[in-house]
């Protein structure tokens, strides 16, 4: 007995002199009761569609108008436009003036190229420049000697040559015209001249020599042929001096030729499509937001403000399916319980059937997810609702967390109740446009992080 006891002593002694400690000092993680589920469904390929509802399609329609058009002033100031009460158009264009109604050039590179290889830039005409280039397209009626030191041609003072050989061509009988121009080619317009023998200039007065005279029809063809040319180069000289007085300091050029052409559409300007829509100059970006409250808060989303349209837009969504079947997670809460809810929705093939030239960067497909009480039939929470343009490539990725809430005493309380059953789904929806918005999902991946307290 006694060396029992004698060790025990030993033992304690031993134990305060020399401690044993843990390796780790510390916790590694702090114990949760919690579980993750998460819901993927791939290769659905659902087609969702704009879906039906008065209060949300007006809401957005005026919204898309406003920011098109506010884009489209952005685009084509209004110093790009005359304005003259109801009558508009783009500056420096025909419809604001005749006289920049210019008729197509006869010549170019393509048909004239010898002759105008030196007017490169045969169209941007600087505003006080005055330029021949298409002059050079026209005939030159002066007879051809071939450089033959053997031939002469001197003008006889009348506008007619005195040349000492018959049977000479013009040097240039001309280009032909471009037939958008509807200038007639003088090239096979015969005679070239009236030719007639007279003496030759002393001191060779004894022999013949050949008075050249150009043709009326010859002389027509020309003179046709230049004021043509004329015409079209002055025209562009006036609608460049026009522009060049246009929006500044920048220039009518970085103004107001921008290009608003839907892929697939007609080609236009920016400037040409606000002259046709008159009705964008009574929108500001201020009125856009606005509009974007308004909708938000149809979607529920900020505050009401006595909005009578706050969140009547929300019965507007629809569930995302399986084919055919609701995309869902259901699960027995337990006590104290809270949810991080996150989800994703891959897309594709957004296009708008009805109007293929509609920019579809202004449609959207909205997401939100709700949950449902089985025990209490109605929904006890559903997340803010987010957005995505059809343009680009299209993920949406969205959280949402279900906590506490306060009653109408002021006294938390959790919102999912032990042991009732609850299902969670997400929704989508894509206002109405009546653009035939069409749009794939491809997949949905939903995580559910349950937390107890």
């Amino acid at each position: 007995m006694k060396k029992a006891l004698a060790f025990t002593l030993i033992v304690v002694l031993a134990a305060l002199i020399y401690p044993v400690y843990a390796k780790v000092k510390f916790l590694q993680y702090i114990p949760r009761d919690e579980n993750l589920a998460t819901l993927t469904k791939t290769g659905l390929d659902f087609n969702v569609a704009e879906v039906p509802c008065d209060i949300a399609a007006d809401l957005q329609k005026e919204l898309v108008e406003c920011q098109t058009c506010v884009a489209l002033q952005g685009s084509c100031p209004d110093c790009c436009l005359v304005i003259d009460g109801e009558d508009r158009s783009v500056a420096c264009s025909e419809e604001e003036d005749p006289q920049y109604d210019c008729e197509p050039f006869a010549f170019n590179t393509q048909n004239c190229m010898q002759q105008l290889r030196s007017c490169s830039d045969i169209i941007n005409y600087e505003c006080t420049e005055v330029i021949a280039c298409q002059r050079r397209g026209c005939p030159d009626p002066e007879p051809d000697t071939g450089h033959s030191p053997f031939v002469f041609c001197n003008p006889d003072g009348s506008g007619g040559w005195l040349c000492n050989k018959q049977n000479l061509n013009p040097k240039f009988t001309g280009c032909t015209p471009t037939s958008e121009s509807g200038l007639e080619s003088c090239k096979n317009i015969h005679p070239y001249y009236i030719v007639q023998p007279v003496p030759c200039p002393p001191p060779d007065e004894m022999n013949f020599c050949y008075k050249y005279e150009v043709s009326q029809n010859f002389s027509d063809c020309i003179e046709a042929c230049r004021n043509y040319a004329d015409e079209t180069e002055t025209c562009r000289r006036k609608i460049n001096c026009c522009k060049d007085s246009t929006c500044l300091p920048d220039g009518y050029q970085d103004t107001c030729t921008a290009d608003c052409t839907v892929p697939g559409g007609t080609s236009k300007t920016c400037c040409q499509i606000r002259v046709e829509h008159p009705e964008c100059d009574e929108y500001t970006l201020d009125q856009c937001m606005d509009i974007q409250k308004n909708l938000s808060v149809c979607q529920g989303v900020g505050s009401s403000g006595g909005n009578v349209d706050a969140g009547k837009c929300l019965l507007c969504f629809k569930e995302i399916e399986d084919h055919g079947e609701p995309v869902s997670y259901s699960f027995i809460a337990k006590s104290r319980e809270r949810l991080v809810i996150s989800w994703q929705i891959l897309a594709s093939h957004a296009r708008a059937t009805s109007d293929p030239d509609f920019d579809i960067t202004f449609a959207h497909l909205h997401s939100m997810v709700k949950i449902w009480g089985e025990t209490e039939k109605k929904f006890v929470h559903q997340s803010m609702v987010v957005q995505k343009s059809f343009g680009g490539s299209f993920n949406i990725f969205a959280a949402t967390s279900v906590d506490k809430a306060v009653d109408f005493k002021g006294e938390e309380y959790f919102v999912l109740q032990p042991g009732c059953k609850y299902t969670i789904k997400p929704y989508y929806f894509i206002p109405p446009l009546d653009k035939g918005l069409e749009i794939r999902i491809d997949s949905v991946q939903m995580t559910v992080l349950r937390i107890r307290d």
